[in-house]
């Protein structure tokens, strides 16, 4: 291997100095060297701090893109909302729908942005508590986060569906207007129940 900084030559197994090497070390993909290596505690310490930051940093990962994503989805989510607004009242202009049957629209825009603010604190929260908690608490965390997740997406996407298909002046069966409104509503409420679960629990366990 290769410094990208230096240009120091070193070998990827040991980390030793690649001039060190040769065919009678084990040449590229065997080094005889770390055999010898191991066997030394200061350097087993030091193997033993590299693969324990590897870990915290693969850990690190996982919770920071998951994080992210639900910061992305919620920066979406609000540049969504005025588009829902505008179609709203096309809704109203072309279609006659009163504005109270309308509301679901923006209330459900809310939640999901609601949700995504939340469920992205508590992947920060379950980086630097999880491993504190019991193990009973945890795994109901991780369920109350899972399935607020699992809501939340399939709310989101329904909140995203093309309102054009029901603004043609044309067409008078309002059936799939009405069966999309209910779905929506549906999801919407389960959502925020979901909502309340995991407030409350993680409430629950910041006072235990």
């Amino acid at each position: 291997m290769k410094c990208a900084q230096c240009a120091h030559d070193f070998c990827w197994i040991c980390l030793g100095k690649w001039a060190d090497h040769g065919a009678v070390t084990g040449g590229y993909y065997k080094c005889n060297l770390y055999e010898e290596k191991k066997k030394d505690t200061g350097f087993a310490k030091e193997e033993k701090k590299r693969e324990d930051a590897a870990n915290e940093l693969q850990r690190y990962m996982w919770y920071y893109e998951r994080y992210a994503n639900h910061e992305k989805s919620c920066k979406l989510a609000i540049k969504l909302k005025p588009i829902i607004k505008e179609k709203v009242k096309m809704l109203n202009e072309l279609k006659n729908y009163p504005p109270k049957e309308l509301e679901f629209l923006e209330q459900g825009c809310d939640v999901v942005i609601q949700c995504r603010d939340v469920l992205k604190w508590t992947y920060a929260y379950g980086y630097y508590h999880s491993r504190g908690m019991k193990e009973l608490r945890k795994n109901l965390f991780e369920q109350w986060q899972s399935d607020l997740e699992k809501y939340c997406d399939h709310l989101h996407g329904l909140v995203e569906k093309d309102l054009e298909q029901f603004m043609d002046p044309n067409i008078v069966d309002r059936g799939p207007f009405y069966h999309y409104r209910g779905q929506l509503t549906q999801y919407y409420e389960a959502t925020k129940i979901f909502f309340t679960n995991l407030v409350k629990g993680l409430e629950e366990i910041e006072n235990v």
